[in-house]
């Protein structure tokens, strides 16, 4: 199932959750700029969108407020990319903000539901099908990047010195994800992180910190869907990626 609501629309019908946040990274503000306004259109929806008159759309904000799982992804594709994503037992909820008038203000919210496996797949279709960037893997150690920073010498070039060139290259698109786990919980597990650049006349690489190391790979469409679908799991079933 799928909606597709205005700023003003879906803070009316967020209400039904009784949260006083929205989900991040979503930017919302009113259309209007007086009072008198905001009080018309605040009746005008409470008239046509009346909490729990969708029972189907209720429970998609059930999950969307309370979670296991959270995941959100911000960044730049000529124009900004806002979602975010929430999975509970067998159900996954995606939340996808499109362009607003300006890059701080984003337009229509899109929602749409389906097994866990919906996130990942609109995560991947809002980022966007790049291919793999040319360059091989390379990893090294915070430790190594330090020490090469504070000591250059101009000798032979380093995994350090190809890793900056490469993060300083013109780049089409950047952005981040962070997965949240237990969100629902006392005790929310540690965030993860995974941010990707697509370069110009290249392709896309995702860099991360696994332990004390920086790793940057090329990564394909196929590969980036792998990956998201694998920090969605439940912590307890993740790989050791």
């Amino acid at each position: 199932m799928k909606w597709e609501f205005t700023p003003d629309e879906f803070m009316h019908v967020w209400k039904e959750t009784d949260k006083d946040r929205y989900p991040f990274p979503l930017s919302l503000y009113s259309s209007t700029e007086w009072q008198s306004e905001a009080d018309r259109l605040a009746e005008q929806l409470r008239h046509r969108l009346p909490p729990g008159r969708d029972a189907d759309l209720s429970a998609v904000l059930r999950v969307a407020s309370n979670p296991a799982v959270s995941l959100c992804v911000t960044g730049t594709r000529k124009r900004p990319i806002r979602a975010y994503g929430a999975i509970d037992t067998t159900v996954g909820v995606t939340l996808v903000q499109r362009p607003g008038p300006t890059a701080e203000v984003g337009g229509n919210v899109v929602i749409e539901v389906g097994s866990p496996a919906i996130v990942p797949k609109v995560f991947v279709a809002v980022i966007g099908n790049v291919a793999a960037g040319r360059h091989p893997a390379m990893v090294e150690s915070f430790d190594r990047i330090r020490l090469d920073l504070e000591s250059w010498t101009g000798s032979k070039e380093s995994v350090t010195d190809r890793m900056r060139r490469l993060l300083k290259s013109p780049r089409a698109a950047v952005g981040h994800l962070e997965v949240q786990q237990a969100v629902n919980t006392t005790r929310p597990h540690p965030p993860q992180y995974l941010s990707w650049i697509d370069l110009e006349n290249d392709g896309r690489y995702l860099y991360f910190q696994q332990h004390n190391d920086l790793h940057i790979e090329p990564c394909s469409t196929e590969r980036l869907l792998h990956r998201i679908t694998q920090m969605a799991q439940p912590v307890s079933s993740n790989a050791d990626w």
